[in-house]
């Protein structure tokens, strides 16, 4: 089965006067179409502006599309059986309270997805392991660094056992040596787990870390759907060969 699938996707955006009569309509994402399969890790890539969030957005079903259909193993976007099935992580914003420890947090979000108290109580203790949070779970979210809070972060965000990851910049606003600890953390464990991830990220070593195949989005459309190594080979770097196409394409 299909872990991603985004089917002619559309999103059009309405701005009204006031009489109700549309004044300007602008096409975000415009007939977007891929699969992303089980175990594979793919870069989700564009410029701002390009349409990424918003295909992000329907695929996790905040959006719904005003023409075509996402889905995730094999059931439509925005539905409970498809919510039950993915994990969102995000440098832009957190899952965990910060006045709630970290342990207080997984628990809540757990109770969210039906586990049970001791479900819950195990699946915190393997995750702790898996992903060095010992440390972490008796101190509250707001005094955790960024490192800390993003490890912590995936924890939260795959505490229910998702078949799929969207990983929306992970690793943004990390140092240096933070965001490759991080990088390798990410790596390691979806492998291990067999999990599907699909990235998004400005920062090109997140790519070349994490990431065979690239997508590239640009304009709302899909112009790049193949294996990274061939972004690398058509200019000196991978990051170079992403500013040229994303450059041309503005």
């Amino acid at each position: 089965m299909t872990a991603i699938r985004a089917d002619g996707l559309y999103k059009c955006y309405e701005r009204r006067n006031w009489r109700g009569r549309v004044v300007e309509s602008v096409e975000a994402v415009r007939g977007i179409s891929f699969e992303v399969q089980p175990g594979e890790m793919a870069a989700f890539l564009g410029a701002n502006g390009a349409g990424k969030s918003t295909t992000l957005r329907l695929l996790s079903g905040v959006l719904t599309p005003t023409r075509g259909e996402a889905s995730i193993c094999g059931h439509r976007s925005g539905t409970p059986e498809a919510a039950m099935r993915f994990g969102f992580v995000s440098g832009n914003r957190s899952l965990l309270w910060s006045h709630m420890t970290v342990r207080q947090s997984l628990e809540i979000i757990g109770a969210i997805y039906g586990l049970r108290a001791a479900e819950r109580r195990e699946r915190i203790a393997a995750l702790a392991r898996e992903l060095d949070l010992e440390g972490f779970l008796g101190r509250r979210g707001g005094t955790l660094s960024l490192g800390e809070r993003m490890r912590c972060e995936m924890a939260a965000a795959v505490l229910h056992r998702p078949a799929v990851l969207l990983a929306d910049e992970p690793t943004l606003g990390l140092d240096i040596p933070t965001r490759w600890a991080l990088r390798e953390l990410l790596r390691g464990w979806t492998r291990a787990s067999g999990i599907t991830l699909l990235l998004t990220s400005h920062d090109a070593g997140d790519i070349e870390s994490l990431c065979e195949r690239t997508l590239l989005i640009a304009q709302g459309q899909l112009v790049f759907d193949g294996p990274t190594a061939t972004l690398e080979s058509q200019a000196g770097s991978l990051e170079e060969s992403l500013a040229r196409h994303m450059g041309e394409r503005r």
